[in-house]
């Protein structure tokens, strides 16, 4: 397995009533992700979104990681985060259309040459903190809406 094997992916999808232009509102404005995402605190970025785009991401346990903007289109945002210990993790958020509202993805991917007990730990928390996220995503969005 090299460097730059996939070891751990988990996913979440939720349906929410608000079209899809309203939950990408608050996707697409990354340094406001401390509002919905949990577990971060502020994402720092010195221009607007855009693939190649460097930041830094700051979590809520004090850690602040560095931070490369994958993909970035209408609907769809790929982040790279580089953690500890030669660990990458890639989040990707995709808000599709799905009548009446929209369908929210959130997909996570550890990859790194850590050892397995330390990768499936942090798995597990990324794996558990998606579905609450998700969930707060399609909520926020419904209340942007009032």
């Amino acid at each position: 397995m090299g460097v730059g094997s996939i070891v751990f992916r988990t996913s979440h999808t939720v349906k929410a009533l608000s079209a899809p232009d309203e939950v990408w509102a608050l996707v697409k404005d990354v340094t406001k992700w401390g509002s919905w995402l949990l577990g971060v605190e502020l994402v720092q970025l010195p221009a607007p979104p855009a693939p190649g785009l460097q930041g830094l991401l700051h979590l809520g346990d004090g850690m602040v990681h560095q931070m490369l903007i994958q993909n970035y289109t209408s609907g769809r945002i790929e982040i790279i985060v580089n953690l500890r210990y030669g660990v990458k993790m890639r989040l990707m958020v995709d808000v599709s259309s799905d009548p009446p509202g929209s369908k929210i993805k959130l997909e996570g991917e550890l990859m790194g040459a850590m050892s397995l007990m330390h990768l499936f730990g942090w798995g597990k928390n990324l794996r558990t903190g998606l579905v609450p996220t998700t969930r707060r995503l399609g909520i926020l969005s419904q209340e942007v809406r009032r």
